[in-house]
Protein backbone atom coordinates (compact mmCIF):
# COMPACT_ATOMS: atom_id res chain seq x y z
CA UNK A 1 0.00 0.00 0.00
CA UNK A 2 2.65 2.34 0.74
CA UNK A 3 3.12 5.68 2.58
CA UNK A 4 0.41 7.56 0.09
CA UNK A 5 -2.00 4.76 0.76
CA UNK A 6 -1.48 4.70 4.37
CA UNK A 7 -1.66 8.80 4.61
CA UNK A 8 -4.83 8.23 3.03
CA UNK A 9 -6.08 6.03 4.91
CA UNK A 10 -5.59 8.01 8.30
CA UNK A 11 -6.52 11.02 6.84
CA UNK A 12 -9.72 9.52 6.07
CA UNK A 13 -10.24 7.74 9.39
CA UNK A 14 -9.70 11.17 11.06
CA UNK A 15 -12.32 12.78 8.58
CA UNK A 16 -14.79 10.48 9.69
CA UNK A 17 -14.45 10.84 13.40
CA UNK A 18 -14.46 14.58 12.68
CA UNK A 19 -17.70 14.74 10.94
CA UNK A 20 -18.95 12.21 13.54
CA UNK A 21 -18.23 14.78 16.35
CA UNK A 22 -19.37 17.57 14.42
CA UNK A 23 -22.79 16.20 13.67
CA UNK A 24 -23.25 14.09 16.90
CA UNK A 25 -21.22 15.92 19.41
CA UNK A 26 -20.66 14.83 22.52
CA UNK A 27 -22.50 11.69 21.81
CA UNK A 28 -19.65 10.74 19.28
CA UNK A 29 -17.42 9.51 22.18
CA UNK A 30 -14.75 7.21 20.20
CA UNK A 31 -14.40 4.83 23.30
CA UNK A 32 -14.77 1.19 22.79
CA UNK A 33 -15.85 -1.40 25.62
CA UNK A 34 -14.27 -5.06 25.05
CA UNK A 35 -16.73 -7.39 25.41
CA UNK A 36 -15.39 -10.38 24.20
CA UNK A 37 -15.66 -13.34 26.35
CA UNK A 38 -12.06 -15.26 27.75
CA UNK A 39 -11.79 -19.17 28.33
CA UNK A 40 -11.78 -20.48 31.40
CA UNK A 41 -10.27 -23.86 31.90
CA UNK A 42 -12.03 -25.42 35.14
CA UNK A 43 -10.79 -29.25 35.32
CA UNK A 44 -9.92 -29.87 31.86
CA UNK A 45 -13.85 -28.21 30.52
CA UNK A 46 -13.48 -25.10 28.75
CA UNK A 47 -16.08 -22.01 29.67
CA UNK A 48 -17.04 -19.55 27.70
CA UNK A 49 -17.19 -16.39 29.77
CA UNK A 50 -20.20 -13.90 28.27
CA UNK A 51 -21.42 -12.16 31.69
CA UNK A 52 -19.29 -9.11 30.91
CA UNK A 53 -21.10 -8.57 28.12
CA UNK A 54 -24.76 -9.21 29.83
CA UNK A 55 -23.28 -7.03 32.27
CA UNK A 56 -22.75 -3.99 29.93
CA UNK A 57 -25.96 -4.51 28.70
CA UNK A 58 -28.06 -4.62 32.05
CA UNK A 59 -25.77 -1.59 33.70
CA UNK A 60 -26.31 0.38 30.26
CA UNK A 61 -30.31 0.03 30.56
CA UNK A 62 -30.18 0.56 34.44
CA UNK A 63 -28.66 3.56 33.54
CA UNK A 64 -30.94 4.96 31.13
CA UNK A 65 -33.95 3.90 33.13
CA UNK A 66 -32.40 5.78 35.73
CA UNK A 67 -31.71 9.02 33.66
CA UNK A 68 -35.40 8.84 32.28
CA UNK A 69 -36.73 8.91 35.68
CA UNK A 70 -34.62 11.62 36.76
CA UNK A 71 -36.00 13.81 34.12
CA UNK A 72 -39.68 12.86 34.54
CA UNK A 73 -38.86 13.78 38.39
CA UNK A 74 -37.36 17.23 37.32
CA UNK A 75 -40.16 17.99 34.60
CA UNK A 76 -42.77 17.54 37.54
CA UNK A 77 -41.07 19.49 39.66
CA UNK A 78 -40.94 22.47 37.12
CA UNK A 79 -44.52 21.59 36.43
CA UNK A 80 -45.39 21.79 39.92
CA UNK A 81 -43.91 25.38 40.51
CA UNK A 82 -47.15 27.58 40.78
CA UNK A 83 -47.22 31.44 40.50
CA UNK A 84 -49.18 33.40 43.05
CA UNK A 85 -51.79 36.31 42.16
CA UNK A 86 -51.16 37.49 45.57
CA UNK A 87 -47.55 36.76 46.59
CA UNK A 88 -45.53 38.51 44.40
CA UNK A 89 -42.49 38.10 46.34
CA UNK A 90 -43.23 33.82 46.41
CA UNK A 91 -42.98 34.71 42.97
CA UNK A 92 -39.60 36.44 42.15
CA UNK A 93 -38.43 33.75 44.32
CA UNK A 94 -39.67 31.09 42.09
CA UNK A 95 -38.46 32.81 38.85
CA UNK A 96 -34.84 33.33 40.60
CA UNK A 97 -34.84 29.25 41.59
CA UNK A 98 -35.25 28.79 37.30
CA UNK A 99 -32.53 30.93 36.44
CA UNK A 100 -29.71 28.00 36.87
CA UNK A 101 -32.03 25.37 35.87
CA UNK A 102 -32.77 27.07 32.92
CA UNK A 103 -29.29 27.88 32.33
CA UNK A 104 -27.88 24.55 33.02
CA UNK A 105 -30.28 22.91 30.85
CA UNK A 106 -29.13 24.56 28.13
CA UNK A 107 -25.73 24.19 28.59
CA UNK A 108 -26.76 20.52 28.59
CA UNK A 109 -28.41 20.90 25.28
CA UNK A 110 -31.61 19.41 27.26
CA UNK A 111 -33.75 21.28 24.45
CA UNK A 112 -37.51 19.80 26.56
CA UNK A 113 -36.46 20.73 29.67
CA UNK A 114 -34.53 24.01 28.60
CA UNK A 115 -37.99 25.15 26.86
CA UNK A 116 -40.76 24.01 29.40
CA UNK A 117 -38.16 25.93 32.78
CA UNK A 118 -38.30 28.88 30.40
CA UNK A 119 -41.71 29.04 29.44
CA UNK A 120 -42.84 28.50 33.40
CA UNK A 121 -40.20 31.61 33.74
CA UNK A 122 -41.90 33.65 30.97
CA UNK A 123 -45.23 32.71 32.82
CA UNK A 124 -44.25 33.81 35.91
CA UNK A 125 -42.30 37.41 35.13
CA UNK A 126 -45.90 38.32 33.12
CA UNK A 127 -47.64 37.47 36.09
CA UNK A 128 -45.07 39.84 38.34
CA UNK A 129 -45.57 42.86 35.42
CA UNK A 130 -48.91 42.81 35.71
CA UNK A 131 -49.17 42.75 39.61
CA UNK A 132 -46.27 45.11 39.85
CA UNK A 133 -44.86 46.51 36.44
CA UNK A 134 -43.01 49.51 38.02
CA UNK A 135 -41.05 46.98 40.00
CA UNK A 136 -36.91 47.19 39.57
CA UNK A 137 -36.87 43.37 39.70
CA UNK A 138 -39.16 43.45 36.73
CA UNK A 139 -36.11 44.61 34.70
CA UNK A 140 -33.58 42.35 36.02
CA UNK A 141 -35.68 39.62 35.30
CA UNK A 142 -36.35 40.86 32.35
CA UNK A 143 -32.65 40.87 31.24
CA UNK A 144 -32.33 37.12 31.78
CA UNK A 145 -34.30 36.13 29.01
CA UNK A 146 -32.62 38.49 26.57
CA UNK A 147 -29.69 37.28 27.93
CA UNK A 148 -30.63 33.79 26.62
CA UNK A 149 -31.73 35.12 23.35
CA UNK A 150 -28.36 36.64 22.67
CA UNK A 151 -26.78 33.18 23.69
CA UNK A 152 -29.39 31.46 21.48
CA UNK A 153 -28.32 33.58 18.38
CA UNK A 154 -24.04 33.80 19.51
CA UNK A 155 -24.61 29.50 19.39
CA UNK A 156 -26.92 29.24 16.05
CA UNK A 157 -24.01 31.09 14.74
CA UNK A 158 -21.37 29.27 16.30
CA UNK A 159 -23.24 26.37 14.55
CA UNK A 160 -23.77 27.65 11.29
CA UNK A 161 -19.38 28.58 11.33
CA UNK A 162 -18.48 25.07 12.58
CA UNK A 163 -20.45 23.65 9.76
CA UNK A 164 -19.17 26.28 6.77
CA UNK A 165 -15.66 25.35 8.20
CA UNK A 166 -16.52 21.58 8.31
CA UNK A 167 -17.74 21.80 4.56
CA UNK A 168 -14.25 23.47 3.84
CA UNK A 169 -11.90 21.11 5.55
CA UNK A 170 -13.62 18.35 3.70
CA UNK A 171 -13.42 20.25 0.32
CA UNK A 172 -9.96 20.60 0.83
CA UNK A 173 -9.62 17.10 1.68
CA UNK A 174 -11.42 15.63 -1.19
CA UNK A 175 -8.76 18.20 -3.47
CA UNK A 176 -5.65 16.59 -1.33
CA UNK A 177 -7.30 13.21 -2.14
CA UNK A 178 -7.76 13.29 -5.93
CA UNK A 179 -4.35 15.36 -6.37
CA UNK A 180 -2.91 11.76 -4.54
CA UNK A 181 -4.99 9.78 -6.51
CA UNK A 182 -3.66 11.27 -9.83
CA UNK A 183 0.18 11.60 -8.54
CA UNK A 184 -0.21 7.52 -7.71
Amino acid sequence: MGFWGSLADAAGEKTGKAIGNAVFGKKAADQVIDVRGSVNNDGGKQQVVVEKKDAVREAYATQQVEEHRNKLSRKDEIIDLEFSDSDIQQNYRLLFKLIPMVETWYKQQDTDMYELARSKYESGLLMCQMMDPTNPNIALLQGKLNEWDEMKKKSKKAEIKGVIILLVVLALLIGFLALMINFV
